[in-house]
């Protein structure tokens, strides 16, 4: 019995020593390239707007690729689904009242590699318009075409389109009403199996405008105390009125194998939330060995108390 659970033991040690350096060694790849790149300068546009004034402002559209693009601007609502902010380009509402009150300077345009476009838009403000976020999203298609003008094709990916959102804050005749909740601030469970460290937030807009979060996540190898992973701040987003977000920030492509500190920041409003916890990351495949060689081990102790037991017996003559 001892003979087979040790073969079994040096058996499960070497295949898990064979997946350690098959599987959790760093791989690196080369990223697909797109046939274009379209790119524009912002994603999310806020700008402040008073009853009755009217608010100027630009944003560029760039070509990176090597092909002439056909620009195709429009305009639509912009709101949200659920509480993971799945978009909503459809649905007009009080808050998304702001697509009557823009003009934007072209529709369509060819840009040719290289170069850019300049988007200019005009917002003008009612002057009765009340407190309230207002919300759209500029649609911007790009699409590839020949130098005769017509669409190319026989191309996987030949067209694209980047939404840039206007967050607008009215500030009418009732006052600003700003009631924000963290409701939930979490790191990885201790133990993270096969799987990603990140850090999630759930935060509650009672309010009437919109507020903005930045987030930050820092990790550092609890072992030699050596940064792993760093995003500062970079991360930010908007809670809009009357509506509950979560969010998640995480670290792509985590070791497999590790034992971290994880320290998650949330700021907002001039206030800082922390969050501190010690995260192992272990590979399935392991922690199964772990587990069986575990059991093993209390069936060959168990084994041996009965043995010797057994020898006591023999000995004392029952």
């Amino acid at each position: 019995m001892k003979k087979y659970i040790s073969l079994i033991i040096i058996g499960l040690l070497a295949v898990v020593t064979i997946f350690i350096f098959t599987f959790i060694s760093p791989v690196s790849a080369e990223e697909d390239r797109l046939p274009f790149r379209i790119g524009v300068e912002t994603t999310k546009i806020p700008v402040e707007l008073v009853p009755g004034e009217i608010v100027e402002g630009e944003f560029n559209i760039y070509n990176h690729g090597a092909e002439n693009i056909l620009l195709t601007i429009s305009i639509g609502p912009f709101s949200v689904l659920n509480d993971n902010y799945e978009a909503d380009l459809s649905t007009e509402t009080t808050q998304t009242q702001i697509t009557n009150w823009i003009k934007w300077s072209l529709d369509t345009d060819i840009v040719a590699p290289d170069t850019h476009a300049i988007l200019s838009y005009e917002i003008t403000v009612p002057a009765n318009a009340a407190t309230s976020g207002q919300y759209a999203q500029f649609a911007v298609n790009g699409t590839i075409i020949n130098a005769d003008g017509s669409q190319t094709n026989g191309i996987s990916i030949n067209s694209a389109t980047i939404g840039v959102t206007i967050i607008g804050r009215v500030r009418g005749g009732a006052p600003p009403i700003i009631d924000t909740t963290l409701v939930r601030h979490d790191i990885s469970a201790p133990i993270v199996v096969s799987g990603n460290i990140n850090a999630r937030s759930v935060i509650r807009n009672n309010g009437n405008l919109d507020v903005e979060f930045h987030q930050s996540l820092r990790i550092d190898n609890a072992i030699s105390g050596e940064l792993a992973f760093e995003v500062l701040g970079d991360i930010s987003f908007f809670v809009w009125p009357d509506t509950t977000r979560t969010t998640f920030i995480d670290w792509p492509g985590s070791p497999g194998l590790g034992l971290f500190r994880v320290q998650s920041e949330i700021t907002y409003g001039g206030r800082t939330y922390e969050k501190t916890a010690t995260v192992l990351v272990i590979p399935l495949f392991l922690l199964i060995f772990i587990i069986a060689t575990s059991v093993l081990l209390i069936m060959y102790i168990v084994y041996r108390v009965k043995i010797r037991r057994s020898a006591c017996r023999i000995r004392s003559g029952f």
